[in-house]
């Protein structure tokens, strides 16, 4: 198996792994994603569990475009509207992260009228 040579820090002549052009050093922080405290549902045990056995049952093709690409669970009932729904298998639908995108766009814009 080959490895990619390390490479020198553009700022200093520290080594640095494939891929990387900066020691930690002189790397700029990343702006990591936190996620919202309303979205901590989708981390729980349940909540993966659920969603695994969901498209197994449903399958892992978008309802939407037909799609097998990047496919997500959509509730059709948001959690923040009807929690007792979020683990109910008529209330969710595999969709493509396209269209699971442009539907909660959607969503987010009706609420906020």
């Amino acid at each position: 198996m080959s490895q990619r040579p390390l490479r020198v820090c553009t700022d200093c002549p520290a080594l640095v792994g494939p891929g990387e052009s900066k020691c930690g050093e002189h790397r700029k922080p990343r702006a990591g994603y936190i996620r919202p405290a309303r979205h901590a549902f989708y981390g729980t045990a349940a909540w993966k569990r659920f969603r695994r056995e969901a498209l197994d049952i449903l399958g892992r093709r978008c309802v939407e475009c037909g799609s097998t690409d990047r496919i997500e669970l959509d509730h059709i009932k948001s959690v923040e509207d009807r929690p007792d729904l979020a683990l109910e298998i008529t209330n969710v639908r595999p969709l493509c992260k396209r269209d699971h995108s442009s539907k909660t766009m959607r969503d987010t814009r009706r609420r906020r009228r």
